[in-house]
């Protein structure tokens, strides 16, 4: 296994996406599937490959590690090399590490909950007027008339 800080540059205008992967070409392959498919999530690189095509990007590595490395070491890395290629990114310079930790949050408060407490979590809410109407209703039922 593979891991690598990533950079994929625009040929015509030098901007470029800087990532970190554990698995460079499994990560790789997703990029290009997501570019080629349809929407990316980082919504300029999209435009850029849409407006000039596949030719006009390349990928290629930063940094690669092959020894088992920690996301916090990785982190760090693309950090330093986002502040170094800063003017001419397409994913801007933000704090990775405040949105992962955001994520895991939200994460393990909905590990806490029961799976009954999810289950009512989730859809649309309904008033009790709402609920007693459609109990009423003899649409969508087997048997009844309208």
């Amino acid at each position: 296994m593979t891991s690598a800080i990533y950079a994929i540059t625009h040929r015509d205008t030098g901007t470029s996406y800087i990532g970190m992967a554990r698995q460079i070409e499994r990560r790789w392959s997703a990029h290009r599937r997501m570019l080629r498919n349809g929407p990316h999530h980082c919504a300029a690189l999209q435009r850029a490959w849409n407006a000039h095509g596949e030719a006009a990007s390349f990928f290629y590595r930063l940094e690669t590690f092959h020894n088992t490395v920690t996301e916090a070491f990785l982190l760090q890395g693309e950090t330093a090399w986002r502040q170094l290629f800063h003017p001419a990114l397409f994913n801007p310079l933000r704090s990775r590490q405040k949105a992962r930790q955001s994520v895991r949050e939200r994460r393990s408060g909905t590990e806490r909950r029961s799976g009954t407490e999810r289950r009512q979590l989730r859809g649309r809410r309904y008033s009790d007027l709402a609920r007693t109407s459609t109990a009423r209703s003899p649409l969508g039922r087997k048997g009844r008339r309208a």
